[in-house]
């Protein structure tokens, strides 16, 4: 997994070097890439803006940071769900790490931090992506197949539809030439019925 370090101090989106390499989008996953966010108070308000950033080059996993932030207010808080809620919104997803203990009470107090994904260190957010990206993989693979599949059988289902009525369209003519040789007092429609029960 490549792993790519941005800072947020201020209210300056900046653009770095690695989001301008290689390519993603919102709809187009960079599946092996995430992205460690360094959150300070002084870019807590941008934090939703640069979540949509890197969304819209398509870094779907993101861990944020928070070492160098010592406390958070209800305000910044609830960017912080805005965020998440971006990230999830295309598949992605948002953890937390390194919290200290004010901003961790923070999270508690709104009863929010059961939503986020926390870990203590950067090394257990990082695990805690690898293991996300590999369901997430696993999950598209078996959601692929099951449509092969479904393409499948669709197919199946036509071809086998189409010979039974190639089938039933030769014993009409057998019964047809049947009817024509014995009996000439069948209705003229009789044979459309007919056609038309086939069909069905």
């Amino acid at each position: 997994m490549q792993i790519h370090t941005a800072e947020l101090s201020d209210s300056d989106l900046v653009q770095e070097e690695f989001q301008k390499n290689g390519y993603g989008s919102a709809f187009v996953t960079r599946e092996d890439e995430l992205v460690i966010l360094v959150v300070r108070a002084s870019g807590v308000s941008q934090l939703p803006d640069k979540v949509h950033q890197l969304v819209d080059k398509g870094f779907h996993a993101i861990v944020v940071d928070l070492s160098e932030l010592d406390e958070v207010d209800n305000d910044g808080l609830r960017l912080f769900i805005k965020s998440k809620q971006v990230l999830e919104n295309w598949g992605g997803r948002l953890s937390l790490c390194s919290l200290s203990k004010p901003v961790h009470e923070a999270f508690e107090g709104l009863g929010v931090v059961e939503e986020f994904h926390v870990f203590d260190d950067k090394d257990g957010a990082v695990e805690g992506c690898r293991v996300f990206i590999a369901e997430k993989k696993a999950k598209e693979a078996a959601e692929a197949e099951a449509e092969e599949s479904g393409d499948d059988l669709e197919s199946s289902a036509e071809t086998l539809t189409s010979s039974d009525m190639l089938e039933s369209g030769d014993d009409l003519s057998d019964d047809e030439d049947e009817d024509s040789a014995g009996d000439v007092s069948g209705e003229p429609g009789d044979s459309i019925d007919q056609a038309a029960s086939a069909l069905d």
